[in-house]
């Protein structure tokens, strides 16, 4: 499962994400600027202690090596296996072996977010998934002096992937440590509090924050509680080419855990379920603008979603067929989604490069404005 996660994006030169362009131009400009005169005209570039470095911090290195475009692939196209190991291992870690349904929630690393383009934000959030196994695993042991040694250099790996991330892993982490807390007997209040206590370890990244937005000058943060927008994003967390089959399979994201928790045999795991409120949560209250960048609720949307399909277990022991049903729906599923996205990824390559051939009757270093009206409703 987490080596077919490649497959959409192997045929593509360059993956045919929708920001990716905005994003290999400034790792050409960080990588090239020195020895570019025609560069040196127009930027400067300068690294600073933020939140939202992750691709450039592998890219930039890389394309010394092999030059930005195929660095640019061989990074983006690492994410979404990343963060199906993420979801596999996190599973695993809560119910000590996949659940049979498992696979319903692995096409959503080729979620809404990551097809728009938000490659530092996807990094981080797979990097944040690995961690959260590493949390669960490091807590199911008991080794939590151990864990919060290891968390405080994950957590600003993590924050310097994208800042979203970082917030997320700190959720996660929180929610699945007042479970445990919980199981040991103390109350929901000492549970939380002492969860907050274990999570502290990742803190330390906030004063990167606070220095971060004192030198910036983003825009505004606003669109609180826009219900049309947030119900448009929980139907369309597959956004890409197809409206009905990208749709339907939001429907069925949506079913299942619905599925299990009517079904008598079927229910959700409290850690898991919990985690997912915690997002579901955040979800509901993130504005759908953050210092002028917009899309910060919908981010959350397909990971939200995949807590709650890893969630899904037996009440008791196993049963057969059943599990075998819900295996094979869910492996289908995977592959069906899969499919589609590598089919819309070779159509997408297809016509970029097409439309890339224009570059070669432009002379270099020449001022270029194109302006495209591409209707999307």
């Amino acid at each position: 499962m987490i080596l077919l996660a490649f497959l959409p994006l192997i045929y593509p030169a360059i993956p045919p994400l929708v920001d990716v362009g905005g994003h290999m131009g400034r790792y050409k400009v960080a990588a090239d600027l020195a020895g570019s005169p025609i560069l040196q005209q127009w930027f400067s570039f300068r690294w600073l202690p933020i939140g939202n470095l992750g691709v450039d911090l592998l890219v930039v290195p890389l394309s010394k090596l092999v030059g930005v475009e195929p660095a640019t692939k061989l990074v983006v196209m690492s994410i979404p296996p990343m963060t199906v190991a993420g979801m596999l291992w996190v599973a695993r870690e809560v119910h000590n072996r996949l659940p049979p349904t498992a696979a319903f929630a692995l096409p959503l690393a080729f979620g809404h977010p990551f097809m728009f383009g938000f490659i530092n934000f996807a990094l981080s959030m797979a990097l944040a998934l690995l961690a959260f196994g590493l949390w669960l695993r490091l807590g199911r042991l008991g080794k939590t002096q151990l864990r919060a040694f290891l968390f405080v250099p994950i957590s600003f790996i993590v924050f310097f992937a994208h800042s979203f991330g970082w917030g997320t892993l700190g959720l996660l982490c929180f929610s699945a440590e007042a479970v445990r807390q919980h199981d040991r007997g103390k109350s929901w209040w000492m549970a939380a509090v002492r969860a907050a206590f274990h999570a502290s370890s990742m803190a330390l990244p906030a004063l990167l924050v606070l220095l971060w937005r004192s030198e910036a000058t983003g825009g505004l943060t606003h669109r609180w509680f826009d219900w049309a927008y947030k119900w448009e994003y929980l139907q369309r967390m597959f956004r890409d080419r197809w409206e009905t089959f990208d749709l339907a399979s939001a429907a069925i994201v949506l079913a299942v855990p619905a599925f299990a928790l009517v079904h008598p045999r079927l229910t959700l795991s409290r850690n898991l379920a919990f985690s997912g409120l915690v997002l579901a949560a955040t979800y509901v209250l993130l504005p759908r603008i953050v210092f002028g960048s917009a899309y910060a609720d919908m981010r959350l949307v397909p990971y939200a979603a995949g807590m709650f399909l890893l969630a899904i277990r037996f009440k008791s022991e196993t049963k057969f067929p059943l599990a075998t049903w819900l295996a094979v729906a869910a492996v289908g599923f995977m592959l069906v989604r899969l499919a589609g996205t590598t089919a819309s990824m070779t159509i997408a390559w297809n016509r970029q490069s097409e439309q890339l051939k224009a570059l070669d009757h432009i002379e270099e270093g020449s001022r270029l404005a194109v302006l495209v009206w591409d209707e999307c409703e």
